[in-house]
Parts: structure tokens; sequence; C-alpha cells
């Protein structure tokens, strides 16, 4: 049996529609999909819901099955709201290929939505779009990977998980040998614009067609760019889509253009402009992309902290073979990443230098007197938790807290409110006594750029103000699907990618979801 199948996004006429077989069941082991609909596999017409089910599921497949052979290693589980270790089987994460009527598609912790909507006549079903298939599933991915981002409130880190998506979706379609024909056929260089390094052409025009070409939204993001980095609290927070803003799809184009420039610098530096080149390439950079999200140390300035863990992940895979190509990629788009000194001990702490447990996991064991003397210089009050886990520098240990950051005078709706700053340091050794390798943090600094990003999600119509002190929306949702409710029924179509919650007797920030579009457009919900 086979079925229909768009290998990348509708708009992108040199790709067009193929007949494939469908993609055989995840194993019991692997993380996988459940696919709304009861519909068998067949060649059904684009558009209707039968071929809308096959689609969504032929590139969620596929972009899980391209990490994978990216990594070398199989995607075992999604992450659960509840952080749930190890997470609950079976590793199904529910898929619904038809939501309702929006221009929109997102990633929540409870499945991947995407919606329909007709513009000007014109039909836009994002869940047809391989493109933004595998730019949920990306998030996804990440989320495996990094779980703490998705609390994390700062502009670069939402940011790359934008960038990271798009990446999913280029490194999606170039595991595809037919689409890397096609690719090398229209820019042998990878240097000009073209249908891969550009995301979402066809729920791009349905904005542009509903709000007109002025909309951010109204364009496709690409990787092939020259956006340079700057300092996110400097960029106005929303603008046209041709403009650099601090809104995270808009500036993850930054980080995304660092992909693109590497991925170009490795094929030529590989020296065979074939597909088979152009393979090799994207894996080496989507390697080490992943392990530097992996082991990155979380900051307000993410982007220079990933490029790092790409230098030192090269390092220790590659012997450092490809350092000058990614400190040269990320640099044509503003960020330096500097040499290994940006390891090197800074300040001195009390105490001895941290220590190998001796349990022989790896694990790095820090002396009460050093995370004392953290506490001080932090000001972290003694009852907060401190997190501690193994760093990618040898010896070492990254501490971390989280610290809340008032909201009073971002917006009347947000009096009372906090938002979590995450504060991290690496410890590790100078002589015989613990010391902080890099600089020291500056909690206020980190506040600031909490601030900075909340204006944006204010700015952009991104936050629910509704009274606090309900569940949370993962415990009602798995509520309405026991009882057999669909997406539509448990879920509103929604712009929104945060909401106030009531923690205690704290109302805190918190992130619902990671969305497709920009901003809300009339208020929280569906377009008007």
């Amino acid at each position: 049996m086979t079925i229909n199948f768009i290998p990348n996004d509708p708009l992108a006429a040199n790709l067009p529609l193929r007949k494939v077989a469908p993609r055989p069941e995840r194993a019991s082991a692997a993380a996988g999909f459940v696919v709304d609909g009861t519909q068998p596999a067949a060649l059904y017409p684009v558009g209707t819901p039968g071929f809308l089910r096959w689609q969504s599921r032929q590139a969620a497949m596929l972009a899980v099955e391209a990490w994978e052979a990216v990594l070398g290693r199989t995607v075992t589980s999604w992450v659960d709201e509840l952080l749930v270790d190890p997470p609950p089987p079976p590793p199904r994460l529910p898929l619904h290929p038809d939501s309702g009527e929006d221009l929109n598609a997102f990633y929540q912790r409870d499945g991947l939505f995407f919606w329909h909507r007709s513009a000007d006549g014109t039909d836009v079903d994002s869940g047809a779009s391989t493109d933004l298939v595998a730019h949920e599933v990306g998030h996804a991915v990440l989320d495996v990977a990094r779980p703490d981002l998705w609390l994390a409130n700062f502009a670069e880190v939402a940011a790359f998980h934008e960038a990271f998506g798009d990446i999913t979706a280029i490194v999606t379609a170039l595991h595809d040998r037919r689409n890397r024909v096609a690719l090398l056929a229209a820019s042998a260089d990878l240097g000009s614009a073209n249908s891969i390094e550009a995301v979402g052409e066809q729920l791009a025009n349905g904005y542009r067609l509903v709000f007109g070409v002025d909309d951010p939204s109204a364009e496709p993001r690409r990787a092939f760019n020259t956006y340079r980095w700057q300092l996110p609290e400097s960029l106005p927070s929303a603008g046209r889509a041709a403009v650099l803003t601090s809104e995270a799809h808009s500036f993850g184009r930054v980080m995304s253009g660092c992909f693109w420039t590497l991925l170009r610098a490795l094929l030529v530096h590989d020296g065979t402009h074939d597909q088979a080149a152009l393979w090799r390439a994207t894996r080496d950079a989507g390697r080490l992309l992943h392990r530097g999200a992996e082991s990155a140390v979380l900051g307000p300035r993410w982007f220079r902290a990933v490029g790092r863990a790409m230098v030192l992940a090269d390092q220790s895979t590659n012997g450092g073979a490809h350092r000058e190509l990614i400190g040269k990629a990320f640099a044509d788009h503003g960020i330096a990443l500097g040499s290994s000194a940006a390891f090197a001990p800074e300040s001195m702490l009390a105490g001895a230098a941290p220590r190998a447990a001796g349990d022989g996991d790896g694990r790095v064991e820090i002396h009460p007197s050093t995370m004392r003397d953290l506490r001080r210089r932090l000001g972290t009050p003694a009852k907060s938790v401190l997190s501690t886990a193994t760093s990618t520098v040898a010896g070492a240990a990254t501490v971390g807290c989280r610290q809340p950051v008032a909201l009073d005078d971002l917006d009347p709706r947000l009096v009372g409110a906090v938002a979590m700053a995450d504060i991290h340091v690496t410890i590790g050794r100078s002589g015989n006594r613990a010391a902080v390798l890099g600089p020291m943090p500056e909690p206020e600094a980190h506040a600031a750029a909490v601030r900075a990003f909340v204006a944006t999600l204010v700015t952009n119509d991104q936050i629910v103000f509704d009274p606090p002190g309900r569940s949370a929306p993962r415990v009602a949702a798995r509520a309405s699907a026991a009882a057999g409710a669909g997406p539509s029924a448990r879920l509103a179509p929604s712009h929104a990618t945060h909401e106030l919650r009531r923690e205690g007797r704290a109302v805190v920030l918190r992130r619902v979801r990671f969305t497709d579009a920009g901003r809300a457009h009339g208020g929280h919900g569906r377009p008007t």
C-alpha cells in the first residue's frame, strides 16, 4: 500500500507530491506517535482527512528517524509534563492532524497540534507541511535532551528552541536522498535561497493573505540569511518579517543562520559536492548542534554557550577538526565564541577543589563550604534548592538555582506575579581550591534579561492572564482525554505560549507550549 506524501512544504514547487510507502510503526521501546483518525493507508486526495492523517504521521516519523540517523541512537521517550523519571509507557506522543480552524501549529508536552484555515480561497493545512510537522517534532526532540529549557525565561533560549525546530525541518529534508539531489541542482554551494532552508512557506502565505504583508509571520523563515546577533534587549519586540526582533521566531533566525553557514562550510571542507557529501555535512552539523545543546550551561547568552559547547564536542569527537569552521559560522552571524579560556578559573571560592564521587559514575562532589560561599555571592536563600550536574569540563560541575523576578512594572496584569531566572555557575579547581570557571553570573543581569523576555511576550500578546489557581493543563487534558473528548474540546486554539499559575503563595509565569505563530491576532485565540 502507498500513500500520497509531500516531502517538504506544499509550496515547495521543486519537491512535489510523491507516492511512497508509509513508515512502519515504531518499535515498542522507541518513542513514537499515536495519530488521530482511523483511515487506513491509501492514496487520499490532498486536503482530505485521510491525507492529513498519513501525511502528518509520515512527516513526524521521518523527523525522528532523521535525528536518530544523525545521533546514531534511538529516541526512546518523550518528556512528560510531570517529569516522571522514567516516563510512563508507552512512549507515544499524541498527534492531532486537524485540531480545528486556525493558522497555527504547536507543541505541548501532551501532543502535537495542527490546524486548518481558508485564506483568500486557499486552503492552508499546517499538518500537510513536512516542514511544520518536523519543526514541532524538533521541539519535542530538544525537550527530551534539555527539559530544563522549557522553564527558562531568556529570549535566546526561546529563540534557540524555535531555531532547533527549523533546523529539524532542514535535517529531515536532507535525510532524503531525492531532496538532496534537488537542492544541489538548485543551489550547488547552498549559497542561494532555496526550498530546503525556507520553513513553512504555505503557512506564511496564509498569514500574508489573511493579515497582510506587514504581519511578522507573512514570510517563511530562512536559514540562509545574514542576520547578526545583538543583545535581545536592544531589539524591537515586534516588527515586519524582514526585521530582526526579540520575538523567538524572529531572533531564532540568527541561530538557524549559524547552522546553515556551518553546513555550507562542512560541505566545502568535505571536498565532494555530491548528495552523499551533503548528508555527511548535515549529519556532522546536526550532531555538533545537538551535543552543544545537551551540554551548554544555561544562561541569558545561550547562543554563545551552545557554540562554545559545540567546539568542545568537536574537540572530544573529531580532535578539533571543525573548530575554526564552527567559530567562523558563529562569527559570521555576530557571535564571538572566544577561546578555551572561556572556562579558565576566574574567581576563588571557599573550600577544597571539587572531587570525583566514589561511586564511579562520573559525578563530581562540591564541598559544603563552597556551596555556602556560592549562595552568599549569588544572594540565594539558604532554604532554596541548588542543583548540581556534571560539566563537560573535566573535573568540574555546574551548580544552578532559580530566583524569582518581580514583573509588577511590565504590565498591570502582572502585578504580584514573578518569573524565574535560572542562574548557573561552573565550579572547577585552581590548584587545590574551588574556583568559578568563567565569569561569575550577575543576578541583576539575569533578572533584567528575564524582564526583557517577558516584555516581548506582553507586546506579542503571548500570555494568558486568566485568574491563577487552577490545576495544570496537563492534568485537565488527561481527564478530558479519559472522558473521550477530542483535542478541540479540551484545548482552545491559542497563540499564547505562557500563562500565570498559582504555585503555593506565588503567582508564577510558566510556559505552556511552543507555538508556530509569533504573536496573537485579535486577542488570545484564533485569528480574526
